[in-house]
């Protein structure tokens, strides 16, 4: 992306905000997926790059 910046979007889910043990792998895995955005958003924020979820 250099210096022109970009973006990218992260899809994520309601699960990650109930819990039901049928699902909890992917539960975890989006929550994973929810917490690495939020800090690429912070690092990457610096360099025009934006990094969502949706």
């Amino acid at each position: 992306m250099g210096d022109h910046g970009g973006s990218f979007v992260n899809i994520g889910s309601t699960a990650t905000q109930i819990s039901e043990s049928e699902i909890i792998v992917y539960t975890a895995t989006k929550s994973a997926v929810d917490a690495v955005t939020r800090v690429l958003s912070k690092e990457l924020g610096s360099r025009n790059i934006l990094c969502a979820i949706c």
